[in-house]
């Protein structure tokens, strides 16, 4: 028996939905991150520019594409943890079709990648 307030219940959902919006919004721009690099890395030769122009520059954005695959990685932890008491608390939110498959017991990519 769920004992939550429907205003918890709402709380509940908001929460969900934004956690999945910003994990999509990091996967997109994770994509346009590494389509900017393999622009730069694919049509340097072509327009004639030579290897040290653009190469602090294409330094900053390896690095920014490696800050956020590691804010991605926060953020899935975090949803874990949100998930996990949202469980511990009985609430009920609901995703209306936007849910994704995720690993049976909750373990990391890591780990699923580790026993194959």
């Amino acid at each position: 028996m769920n004992s939550n307030t429907p205003d918890q219940n709402a709380f509940a959902s908001l929460v969900a939905h934004e956690l999945i919006q910003s994990e999509r919004q990091l996967d997109v721009s994770g994509a346009r991150l590494t389509a900017l690099l393999t622009t730069i890395f694919e049509g340097r030769v072509p327009a004639g520019i030579a290897a040290c122009v653009g190469q602090s520059g294409l330094q900053k954005t390896a690095a920014a594409l490696s800050a956020l695959v590691e804010a991605r990685g926060q953020i899935i932890g975090a949803h874990s943890h949100f998930e996990r008491d949202g469980r511990r608390l009985g609430l009920d939110w609901s995703m209306s079709g936007l849910t994704e498959s995720k690993p049976i017991t909750g373990a990391a990519q890591d780990d699923l990648a580790a026993a194959a």
